[in-house]
């Protein structure tokens, strides 16, 4: 019961982020306190990966290149993966 409670713990502390802002035009931050050991996975509409690499404390990603629509950011770590939901509009 208590390795049950642990892994309930680690999945709850995994979630703890947000994109910012979300929408946008420009560019977007992560917002973790759970930055430690963790990449960034981005994929486009289709799943197309399109950059992973490792995340670092108040690192701002330009989407002035990216085509406006929905794109998938991914946080993969120790705790396993969480997936959120970023819009593009330019």
């Amino acid at each position: 019961l208590v390795d049950s409670v642990v892994k309930v713990e680690s999945i709850n502390a995994s979630t703890r982020w947000s994109i910012s802002p979300n929408p946008t035009s420009t560019s977007f931050s992560i917002q973790s306190e759970l930055l430690l050991d963790a990449q960034i996975r981005v994929l486009d509409v289709s799943g197309r990966e399109m950059f992973l690499e490792s995340l670092s404390p108040n690192q701002i990603w330009s989407v002035n290149d990216w085509k406006e629509g929905v794109y998938f950011i991914q946080l993969v770590g120790k705790h396993g993966t969480t997936t959120r939901r970023l819009v593009v509009q330019h």
